[in-house]
């Protein structure tokens, strides 16, 4: 091959203004600007024109000048046409033919050395070949042609920047700092796609480095969608939670809010947003809140277990910080520190609450009825790990009853043959719940016994003893009775109902001897139950509920003897 000139070969470019140029441009146009418009009955209809018009510049570029096919340039060209014909049968779902148009693209830039000539559209064939095999789940393949890109980005960065895939199909210079511009970016898609298949590869840290490097990236060039940048980030505080890292989650979700502030300030500036634009808006902001929400949560609870255990290794990791956003403010508004009391937990709780608040003014049970029942349980796990930290009983009954108070009426609300599985949830928390009062009201009447206390006492019991048997019933076959064998998917739970509610039935206090013993009675058949179905399905049982059941073992041999002693 003959080598061409550091620019685009006069001849080659001459011949491409006159033959080809018109086609490409329509073809551009009709990609990023007709299909927008296109019916949905027709949603390819653009593109499909678009294909016929690149089909027609491949075709015209194999019968170009013999002199001109012998250019380096000319392979680059082609390579370039190629990577055009491959993103419209990717954009179509034609994923096979997308693939082999894209390793036509790198076999034809195989055999040029000057990389100048060749970096930027490489990483492009290997960007797009990374995101085909994402979406065939093929993320260990995804993961190799990546790689090759970023190779591509960091063998070339001491060069001059590369030609951009414009200059080659429609001969417009752009100048050094538009082909930095243009490398800069494809590689900022490189890291992005990098940190989706980490994150499918189940490598949660990778993932997050280079997400956290491509949001970065993204700040410095201000190149990005605002909304979508404010989400990414508030995914990746996600990832800090689960690791303790408070600091870095903070953080990031100061810095998705901060972003997309400015994102609600020009709409509000602006005349004549559509509907859609609006309602967009509306659930990327209830969409942050429940990501604050989720913040709240995980300190509260990583504070109540550092009390309940052994003291967790709290240890930070330098702070990231994206330096160019304002986000003191915001950071202020709730502690990164693990709390140690009352008084430290309520303002997170309350941090916690505005967010929920605000969650629901988009998130409605009449429109949104599964996703608002999560932010009432997000709701009452709050009102649960704050009451954690108050020392009078009395007051975490109140908070507790709180919980009681929206879970039922979200419960009343729903249509079982809707929202079977929500209802399920529901009803064992209501039943955790009452449980948990029960517990509390038996502590306080220990330390003032009556008979109004001891009553009390009961009815929570009871409606906690009720609340797991609808539980249990959910699952019954028809006749009431429940399938042998359990589906695995919800045996743990179901055998849990029946333990709790055992337990319960041990906790209800009488005067009268024979409700005393029918109680204990009923406790006696469950634990009776649960102890022929792990005999009867003990490979399975023995895997989930292993240690609950030789605790039903030994309540087994233990309740006639209580039994005896009070007859």
């Amino acid at each position: 091959m003959v080598e061409s000139s550091s620019s685009l070969h006069p001849s080659l470019q001459q011949w491409v203004s006159d033959n080809l140029t018109a086609d490409i441009r329509q073809a551009v146009h009709l990609t990023n600007e007709e299909s927008k418009k296109d019916p949905p009955e027709e949603p390819y209809r653009s593109l499909y024109s678009a294909r016929e018009l690149l089909s027609g510049v491949k075709a015209k570029l194999e019968a170009c000048p013999e002199d001109l096919r012998q250019l380096d340039d000319y392979l680059v060209l082609s390579a370039c046409v190629w990577l055009q014909i491959g993103l419209n049968h990717a954009n179509t779902d034609e994923l096979g033919e997308g693939e082999a148009s894209f390793e036509t693209c790198h076999r034809l830039l195989e055999g040029i050395s000057n990389k100048v000539k060749t970096a930027s559209v490489s990483m492009q064939a290997y960007n797009q070949l990374g995101v085909l095999w994402g979406n065939r789940n093929e993320q260990q393949k995804a993961l190799e042609v990546l790689l090759k890109s970023k190779a591509v980005y960091e063998s070339h960065i001491v060069l001059p920047p590369p030609f951009t895939e414009t200059e080659w199909l429609l001969g417009e210079e752009v100048g050094e700092w538009g082909r930095e511009k243009a490398f800069e970016g494809h590689h900022t898609h490189t890291l992005f796609y990098l940190a989706q298949v980490y994150g499918n590869l189940k490598q949660p840290k990778l993932s997050a480095q280079y997400c956290q490097t491509t949001l970065s990236r993204q700040l410095e060039t201000r190149e990005f969608d605002a909304i979508e940048w404010s989400l990414n980030c508030a995914t990746l505080s996600q990832y800090y939670l689960n690791t303790d890292n408070y600091t870095q989650a903070r953080h990031c979700l100061a810095s998705a809010s901060c972003v997309f502030s400015e994102v609600q300030k020009e709409s509000g500036e602006e005349e004549g947003s559509t509907e859609e634009r609006v309602e967009k808006l509306q659930q990327v902001e209830a969409d942050l809140s429940r990501c604050w929400t989720k913040y709240c949560l995980a300190l509260l609870r990583s504070s109540r277990e550092r009390q309940e255990g052994p003291r967790r290794d709290t240890a930070r990791q330098p702070l990231f910080k994206f330096d160019t956003l304002e986000v003191d403010g915001l950071e202020s508004e709730v502690t990164s520190d693990l709390v140690e009391s009352y008084e430290g937990a309520k303002p997170v709780f309350l941090c916690g609450q505005r967010h929920i608040t605000a969650s629901k003014t988009f998130y409605t049970l009449e429109n949104r009825a599964s996703e608002y029942v999560r932010i009432v349980q997000d709701h009452s796990q709050l009102f649960k790990l704050v009451a954690f930290f108050e020392s009078d009983g009395s007051v975490q009954c109140r908070m507790h009853k709180r919980r009681v108070d929206m879970l039922s009426g979200v419960l009343e609300e729903l249509n079982p043959q809707h929202y079977l599985m929500v209802c399920r949830q529901l009803m064992f928390e209501l039943a955790d719940t009452h449980s948990e009062m029960a517990d509390i009201k038996i502590v306080l009447a220990a330390e003032s016994p009556s008979p109004h206390a001891v009553a009390k006492v009961n009815k929570l019991l009871r409606a906690a003893i009720q609340y797991y048997q609808k539980f249990v019933d959910s699952f019954a076959e028809a006749g009431g009775v429940l399938p042998d064998p359990i589906d695995e998917d919800f045996l743990r739970p179901i055998l849990l109902a029946k333990l709790h509610t055992a337990r319960l039935h041990t906790k209800l206090v009488s005067p009268d001897t024979s409700v005393q013993t029918s109680s204990l009675q009923k406790a006696l058949d469950l634990y009776q139950w649960l102890v022929d179905y792990g005999n009867g399905h003990a490979a399975v049982v023995n895997t989930v509920f292993g240690e609950e059941m030789a605790a039903c073992r030994e309540m087994l041999e233990l309740m006639p003897l209580r039994i005896a002693a009070i007859s």
